[in-house]
This record gives structure tokens, C-alpha cells and sequence, in this order.
């Protein structure tokens, strides 16, 4: 991604002498200017973790709101780059005012140790530095971005409580044909054989009823059996958890017993349509929530059984499922799920929601996270799941089939996680405020704000947070968080200030705290404003507050709500148009008066690109068929860090060049040509073009290790499809593309400057090759709005092109 106009002003201190009237630190401006070799990245470091929508912010209040600009950060908590923080293993200095941590931008008076806050402009007083303090080794005063590691026995003479890995429990839909159910069984047991010997597992299955797993018994298959069509009430489930079966046991112990009880599972002999098959979910969910409650002690009634080791993290529920709830609390009519829901079904509607609703907060009492990975054909509700899942932590995942793709997203998810108990805070100057925060994040609760308190009683009373703080529903690698700011008066200072800091525990005990201080200049005029701009940014965040209205209004299964949405989208390129672009008539009629256009800023290209593809795209466009798709895309992309943000927005088209290498090329519908072999990564799926004069066999030892190469390390695990150019499949690929055929050959050779070297006949037959499209192309999309792109390069006009350069 380019990184112009958004580079955050290196801290600097002046080398004067010591002394308390300056207040500064000879030794410290001397670390500065010389800074260790493993801190020379890290004012990169600040800008992968956090990175703004510009380094600059207009100075007056009104006229950034009626800019159409927000000013905001996407926050990716776990980066790939986090191995390169610096690492601090003490307890952090805090402000006593504002409770900001001291960063390079604080100021030191030398002989008293005393310091100024770079957000509040407070005094403190802190023993820690003092004239005799060696700089270099306060990676806090040098570095923008540092990690506290605050570990359990380094306070107060606390011993670090030895506690074993978070129990899961396997719920599986049983309900399926003969050939799912084979591969299904074949996906689970190459998963339980993976497993930490010393995690406590369970097993469930669940159709029209719900059997619960001895899994001590080896040799057979011995199980509890709850009813499917009501809830359980208490004294029924006392006396299944203290019955005399043992439904959860490590690994070590129970993995012949567990093997055995997954081959004994049989096809459904229901023969009612698949979809339509009983299927309990809702009660199987209570019973493997009961189970991990249990294991920790926290059930009514209930102990830990003896001998159990206290957890770190949260339990977790892992479920397989072919279709929706269609047994038992939680079922809605089908029609509901299509999107075609009658006024009858509310009722309906609202009690499986208040239901799901109910499971979530038992869930959350219950420190549990649940993931849900659907596979087949059936919709299986994805706004009811959704809710569930980003509550808890979890994930909802859809599959075409019971696929290697399934399998290695089961081993993904059980794997995924960083740490527990997250927080997310944000320090500020005091002229500007959060005001919006977008991601798995809720309200902060009594629990997760006392997170860390096993770390002793001198990290408890440093231990503050702000107004802004919420919990992190899950720590998880590629996640991340939108944050809008909002002006609270005019500025009349040269410079704001934004800290955030994210804190989680961690599973090998201790607790985390990475702390990113950002300075921001102020923009005088729209044109510095301009400069400034990272259009990436800026549309990943305007591209988040579109779909959470969309979720808000059920876009996914509404055309008229997806409609609106469209339609604001590009209102809102043509407001910011005509604040950074130049006017230009173009003509006068004598009714219809004076008709302007807007051109474009070049460097504004890419974000023109992302808000097309946003309403073209999968989450409000037509390529996704049903409300399912559309409704999972929506909420992987709120959830996504910026890097997958990008992805999910604009896919990024990879073409196989003569030295055998992938290139990366304009994401249009010119570049496929017959001998063309074509790779495109849209974020959670991964297409694999081939032209028709193509060798398959050939191209196979080409795209393969590069698919994996640009997949490794994600989650979900992308799924790829391969398709030949005309084949049926091929429509997902081209579906994707800007369909550039539609427009003027000379525009067609400014996006894709290898159309010139094409002779006539070539380039007509090529055009007629490519398959027609209804949806108009970026560039008519944006003409409908009086908004004119630049045309000097591809790279001024596609955001994909700049997210691949990075």
C-alpha cells in the first residue's frame, strides 16, 4: 500500500544541554538520532498497527464535518509485523491525569525526573528517569509502538498458577447423506488426532434429538440422550452433568474412545428433503455450553470434576452443521432465511431471536466462544448465527460442501487465537473524541475490566481506563477495528495527539499491553489536507460505516435497503469530489441551466475504486446470490483487519508472465485473454482463471504454490476454485472484474496500457470474448455521479495496485 500522505512526523528532541529549564534530554535526542538497528522500522511498525486516514486533520470543526471525509483509523491489533515491537517487561508509566502512557512525544526535565503528558499537557512526577538514566535501554521514549509483557510472577510475590489449555467441545449435525457424513467423519478425526494431548475435549451430535458422549467407554459407543423439541430444565441438566458418564476428558485419555464414537455415526434415515430434515441446534448449543460451565466450575450446582486444571481462555464450542435450526427453540420457517419472510413469520422471527440472544448472554457468562462452520447447499440463517458467534468470539463460516477447504478451517479455528480478555482503549488530546467504533467489540463488563488482577496489587493500581475502552470480543490474527474521531471545537494547536492502546492475556500467563502513539498536523487548506490523504484508509473506513448500516437494515436480504445504501455510497464520492476536486462545466441548457462535473484528484483514484466496489461487489451487489453470502461477507469485512479489508473490498488480479512469475495487473475484464493464467484473491475466496488455449496441467505447476504462498496464514483458509475460460464457473471471475469493455478504447489502454500493443483484429476478437455484463464499469459509475477519475495510470485508479505494492 502506498504509504504517501500518510507518514506520522518521526519524534525529535533538541540536543541542548541538560537542565530543568529546557526540559529536555541531551541523552535522550542523542538515542533518537541514533536509534538502535532493531528500532529502525518502527515508525512503520505505528502505521501497519494503526493507520490513519490521514496524517493531518483540518483545523476548523465545521468544515471537517462538511468535507465528507472522516478522520479515523483502522486498528489491526495482531499484525504479522508484531514480532518486530520492542518489548518492556515492567510496568508501564502512566499519566496521573488522563492515564495516557509516556511515549517520545512527552517531554523530560532531566535533574527531577518529572514529565510532561504529550495528550493531557500534565505534570508528573515519575522516579524512574533521572539524569543518570540510560536512555537507550527506555524503548518507551524512542519508539511509538512498544509492548508491555507484564508477567504473573514479577509483582508482589504472585506465583503463576499453573492452568491448562480452554476445553472444546465437537457439536456435529448428524442429519447428513452418507457421502457428507463419510467426509465429515474423515475431517473431525484428522482434527482430534491434531489435538494437544492435555486439552479436555467433548463430543456431541445433534438431529432430532441430542446425544451426549461417555467418552471413557472404549470399544463402543455410549451416550445420554436429551430430547431436541424443548429446552432443558435445570434438574434435567444437573442430572446429566453429574451422571455417572464422563462427557469430557483430555485428549491422552479418551482419543480410542472418541475415534470410536466418531466411526459409529450413521447417515440420517430421515427421508424428508435435506434442508427440511430435524435438526436441534438450539438445545445441542445449551447442553455443550452446560458441559464447558462444568469443566470450570461455573454451572449451578456443579463442580469441576477432580483433577481438572483451572483454564486459560475462553472454552469453545466447535459445530458442524449441514442447514438451520428446524427442531426445537431457535427454528424460523424457511422463507425467513431466503429473505422472503411473510408478516405471519414475525412472531416467529422474534422468538428465535430473543432465543439465540439468550444463548449468547449464557454464553458470555460462561466465558465460551462458539464457532459454526456450515457446509452444503442449505442456508442455514447467517444474521442468527452472526449474532451468536461475534458475541461470543467465535465464527460463522460457509462451505459449498463438506471440502479439504472445511477441514483445514476446523484446524484453523482451533488454533487462530493470541490471547483472551482483550481490551481496546483511546487516549486523546482533548479537542478531539471517539466517536464511533466498528468491530468485535462490546461494552465493557465487569469482568473483562478486572482482567489481570492475578498480576499483583502494584499493576492493579496502575491499572486505568478511559471513557472509550471496550472489550475485544476475541484475540485473533486478522482482525481488526474502525475508529471515527470527531472535532470538539477548532483547533488552535499545531498538532494532535492519539494513543491506543490494546491489552490481552495471554495463553502462556502474563498479560500484554501494545501501546501506538500517533501525531497528527493540522491542515490549514483542503490542499494540504489532500496531500496528506491515505484513500486506502479513508475508504475502508467509509466502506465499514456502510455495511453496518447494512447489517443494521437487513441490506442482505432487503434490494430496496441494499438499493439506498448503493446510492449514498456514491453521493458520498461525489460530496468528497467537490470539496478536493476542480469544478468544470460542461454545459448550459436554457431549462436545465448550468451542468457541472467534478475531476478527481489522482491521488483520490483508489478510493473511488474501493466505493465501486463495494456496490458492485458481493456485500451489496448481485455476485453473491443468497442473503447468506452476502450477510457472512458483511460480517467478516466488519470484523477484518486493514490489510483484509482490502482484499474483501477490492480483489487483487494476478497474471502469469513469460518468466513464469505472477504480476500483479488492473482488476479488469480485458486481461482475459486466451492464453492467459489468472489468479484472483478476493480475501475468503481465491480464483484460479484459465484461457482456452492453456495447457490445465501445465498451469497447475505454476499457480499452485503461489495460491498457497498468498493464502498461507489467513483465516478463514480462502477457498479456490479453479475455472476454464467459458466454463460455468468462469462467471465467478469475470463477475469480479471491472467490466472495462464498456468503455472507450482509449480509456480501455489507460487502465490496461497493454492493449495497445494489441493489432485491431486481436483486440476486436478479445472484446468479443469477454462476457457481457449488465453493471455499468468504474468509470460509469462514477460519470452517473459528475465525478471524472484521472486517467494517467492504472495505479491512479485502482486500489488493489497500491495494496499489492506494500
Amino acid at each position: 500500500m502506498s504509504q504517501a500522505g500518510t507518514s506520522d512526523p518521526t519524534p525529535t528532541m533538541n540536543s541542548t544541554p541538560v537542565s530543568p529549564q529546557n526540559g529536555l534530554l541531551q541523552s535522550k535526542a542523542a538515542a533518537l538520532q541514533s536509534p538502535p538497528s532493531s528500532l529502525i522500522s518502527e515508525e512503520e511498525l505505528a502505521k501497519e498497527i494503526v493507520v490513519l486516514s490521514s496524517s493531518k486533520i483540518l483545523s476548523k470543526r465545521r468544515e471537517a464535518e462538511a468535507s465528507g471525509i472522516p478522520f479515523g483509523a483502522v486498528v489491526t491489533p495482531s499484525h504479522p509485523c508484531s514480532a518486530n515491537i520492542p518489548t518492556i517487561k515492567r510496568i508501564p508509566v502512566r499519566c496521573t491525569y488522563c492515564s495516557g502512557y509516556i511515549n517520545p512525544y512527552c517531554k523530560i526535565e532531566a535533574q527531577t525526573g518529572r514529565w510532561t503528558c504529550s495528550l493531557c499537557n500534565a505534570k508528573n512526577s515519575d522516579t524512574q528517569y533521572n539524569s543518570g538514566t540510560d536512555f537507550k535501554s527506555c524503548p518507551e521514549l524512542l519508539a511509538t509502538t512498544v509492548d508491555y509483557v507484564i508477567e504473573t510472577e514479577s509483582f508482589g510475590g504472585y506465583a503463576a498458577t499453573p492452568a491448562g489449555l480452554p476445553p472444546v467441545i465437537f457439536a456435529v449435525d448428524v442429519t447428513l447423506e452418507a457421502e457428507d457424513l463419510s467426509a465429515m467423519k474423515e475431517h473431525i478425526l484428522q482434527v482430534v488426532d491434531s489435538l494437544p494431548p492435555s486439552m479436555f475435549v467433548g463430543f456431541i451430535t445433534f438431529g432430532s434429538s441430542v446425544s451426549v458422549y461417555d467418552l471413557t467407554q472404549s470399544g463402543r459407543a455410549v451416550c445420554d440422550v436429551v430430547a431436541g423439541d424443548h429446552s432443558l430444565e435445570e434438574g434435567a441438566m444437573k442430572e446429566l452433568l453429574l451422571g455417572p458418564h464422563s462427557h469430557v476428558a483430555p485428549v491422552h485419555a479418551c482419543l480410542p474412545s472418541l475415534r470410536d464414537v466418531v466411526e459409529s455415526l450413521r447417515p440420517c434415515p430421515d427421508k424428508a428433503p435435506y434442508r427440511d430434515r430435524a435438526r436441534c441446534f438450539g438445545v445441542a448449543l445449551e447442553v455443550a455450553l452446560a458441559l464447558l460451565r462444568r469443566e470450570s466450575g461455573g454451572a449451578t450446582g456443579t463442580a469441576a470434576p477432580m483433577g481438572h486444571q483451572q483454564h486459560r481462555g475462553p472454552g469453545r464450542v466447535v459445530a458442524v452443521l449441514g442447514g438451520p435450526i428446524t427442531a426445537g427453540p431457535g427454528r424460523v420457517p424457511t422463507e425467513v432465511i431466503d429473505g422472503d419472510g411473510q408478516p405471519e413469520y414475525e412472531f416467529a422471527e422474534a422468538q428465535a431471536k430473543a432465543y439465540i440472544e439468550a444463548v449468547t448472554r449464557a454464553a458470555q457468562q460462561g466465558d465460551a466462544a462458539v464457532d459454526i462452520l456450515a457446509a452444503g447447499l442449505a442456508a442455514v440463517n447467517v444474521p442468527l448465527f452472526g449474532y451468536l458467534t461475534q458475541r461470543t468470539g467465535g465464527c460463522l463460516l460457509l462451505h459449498e460442501g463438506f471440502s479439504e477447504n472445511l477441514k483445514r478451517n476446523l484446524l484453523a479455528a482451533l488454533t487462530r487465537t493470541c490471547g483472551y480478555d482483550g481490551l481496546l482503549d483511546v487516549f486523546t488530546s482533548p479537542s478531539i473524541a471517539v466517536g464511533q467504533v466498528i468491530g468485535p467489540a462490546g461494552a465493557m463488563g465487569a469482568r473483562k475490566a478486572a482482567a489481570g488482577s492475578d498480576l499483583g496489587p502494584d499493576y492493579v493500581k496502575q491499572r486505568a481506563v478511559s471513557g472509550n475502552a471496550c472489550e475485544m470480543n476475541s484475540v485473533e490474527r486478522g482482525q481488526g477495528f474502525a475508529i471515527m474521531f470527531a472535532l470538539l471545537r477548532d483547533l488552535d494547536t499545531s498538532q494532535v495527539y492519539i494513543q491506543v492502546v490494546l491489552s490481552w492475556s495471554l495463553m502462556d500467563g502474563g498479560r500484554l499491553e501494545r501501546v501506538v502513539t500517533r501525531r497528527v498536523g493540522i491542515a490549514p487548506s483542503p490542499a494540504v489536507l489532500l496531500e496528506s490523504l491515505n484513500p486506502e484508509a479513508v475508504g475502508v473506513i467509509l466502506a465499514k460505516r456502510i455495511i453496518l448500516q447494512a447489517l443494521k437494515e437487513g441490506a442482505a436480504g432487503n434490494r430496496q435497503a441494499a438499493q439506498r445504501l448503493r446510492a449514498a455510497t456514491g453521493s458520498r464520492l461525489k460530496e468528497i469530489a467537490k470539496y478536493l476536486g476542480q469544478r468544470r462545466e460542461t454545459s448550459r441548457g436554457f431549462f436545465t441551466g448550468t451542468t457541472y462535473v467534478y475531476d478527481l484528484p489522482p491521488a483520490l483514484g483508489p478510493l473511488a475504486d474501493l466505493l465501486y466496489q463495494l456496490v458492485r461487489g458481493p456485500m451489496l451487489g448481485v455476485v453473491a446470490g443468497h442473503p447468506d453470502e452476502r450477510a457472512l461477507l458483511q460480517a467478516l469485512f466488519l470484523k477484518a483487519g486493514f490489510r483484509e479489508s482490502l482484499l474483501l473490498l477490492a480483489p487483487q488480479l494476478y497474471s502469469l508472465g513469460a518468466d513464469r512469475e505472477f504480476q500483479l495487473m488492473p482488476p479488469v475484464d480485458m486481461a482475459l485473454s486466451p492464453g492467459a493464467v489468472l489468479v484472483l484473491d478476493h480475501g475468503n475466496q481465491v480464483f484460479v482463471w484459465l484461457g482456452s488455449e492453456v495447457d490445465p496441467e501445465e498451469a497447475q505447476a505454476s499457480y499452485a504454490g503461489f495460491v498457497q504462498r498468498i493464502s498461507a496464514g489467513r483465516f478463514p483458509v480462502p477457498s479456490v476454485s479453479v475455472a476454464a475460460e467459458a466454463s460455468g464457473d468462469s462467471r465467478y471471475v469475470s463477475a469480479r472484474l471491472v467490466p472495462a469493455h464498456r468503455d472507450a478504447a482509449e480509456d480501455q489502454e489507460a487502465m490496461l496500457p497493454s492493449l495497445r500493443d494489441l493489432p485491431p483484429a486481436a483486440r476486436l476478437g478479445l472484446q468479443s470474448r469477454v462476457p457481457d455484463a449488465e453493471e455499468p464499469s468504474l468509470l460509469q459509475w462514477c460519470r452517473h455521479f459528475f465525478v471524472h477519475p484521472s486517467l494517467g495510470s492504472p495505479s491512479c485508479l485502482f486500489a488493489s495496485l497500491h495494496a499489492g505494492a506494500a
